[in-house]
C-alpha cells in the first residue's frame, strides 16, 4: 500500500545536535494478528561529537608521564639529612667568614671593611644578596631552607621532564644537596635553589619569573 511504501522510506540526514548523518537501516515489516502489514523504521543516531577542548584535555592526560610527587619525597629526604648535619655536624670551614659578613650587614657596613686581613668589600667580594636574609634568619636556618628548597625544586623539574624514571636521581640529589652544610658554601646553596626555581619557571612557561629567579641566583652566588 501507499502507506507501507512511505513508511519504508528512510530519510538520511544529520541527527539533532550532530554533524554526521544517521545510518540508513532497512524497515522491518511486521504482521499483526488481523493480517495487516505494518512497517517500523529503525534509525541509528550518531552520538554527540566530543568538544575540541575535551579532546585536547584527554590527549594531554594520556601524553603526561606518570607522576609520584617526587618533589615532596626529595624535600623530606633533604630535611632528614640536612637537619642533623646542621645541628650535630662539625662547623664548616667557611662559617667564620659568613658570620663576620652577616655581622657587618647587621651593623650597616656594606661597602668596605678594613678589619678582615688587609680589608675587603663585604658584599662584592663574595655574595651580593645572601647576607641580607642571613642577617634576618641566621646562616644555618637559611642554608637548611635553601638545601630543602633545592631538593624539592630539582624533584619537580626532573619529574616534569622524565616522570617516574627520575625517581632515583632525584633522591640521590636530595642526599648530596646537603653538601654545602658540610663545606660551608651557604651562598652557593641559596644560589642553586634560585637557579632551580628559574629552571622550573621556564619549564612551566613563565619566562619573567624565570628571569627574576636567575637574577637572584647570580646575586646569591655570582
Amino acid at each position: 500500500t501507499r502507506a507501507a511504501k512511505a513508511a519504508a522510506l528512510l530519510v538520511s540526514g544529520p541527527a539533532p545536535g550532530t554533524s554526521r548523518p544517521t545510518a540508513a537501516l532497512p524497515a522491518l515489516a511486521l504482521r499483526s494478528r488481523s493480517g495487516t502489514m505494518t512497517t517500523r523504521k529503525l534509525v541509528a543516531c550518531a552520538s554527540p561529537p566530543m568538544s575540541t577542548k575535551s579532546a585536547k584535555r584527554r590527549a594531554a592526560a594520556r601524553a603526561m608521564p606518570e607522576t609520584l610527587g617526587l618533589w615532596r619525597h626529595a624535600a623530606a629526604l633533604a630535611a632528614f639529612v640536612a637537619l642533623p648535619l646542621a645541628l650535630l655536624g662539625p662547623p664548616p670551614g667557611d662559617l667564620p667568614a659568613h658570620l663576620y659578613r652577616t655581622f657587618l650587614v647587621e651593623e650597616g657596613i656594606l661597602v668596605w671593611d678594613g678589619h678582615w686581613y688587609g680589608g675587603h668589600y663585604p658584599l662584592f667580594s663574595y655574595s651580593l644578596l645572601y647576607y641580607f636574609p642571613a642577617a634576618l634568619l641566621g646562616n644555618e636556618l637559611l642554608a637548611v631552607a635553601a638545601v630543602i628548597a633545592a631538593a624539592g625544586l630539582f624533584g619537580a623539574v626532573a619529574e616534569r621532564e622524565w616522570g617516574v624514571a627520575a625517581r632515583w636521581p632525584v633522591l640521590a640529589f636530595a642526599v648530596f644537596a646537603a653538601g654545602p652544610l658540610f663545606t660551608g658554601t651557604y651562598p652557593y646553596a641559596a644560589g642553586l635553589a634560585a637557579a632551580l626555581a628559574g629552571l622550573l619557571s621556564f619549564q612551566a612557561g613563565r619566562p619573567w619569573l624565570g628571569l627574576g629567579a636567575a637574577a637572584l641566583a647570580v646575586g646569591f652566588s655570582p
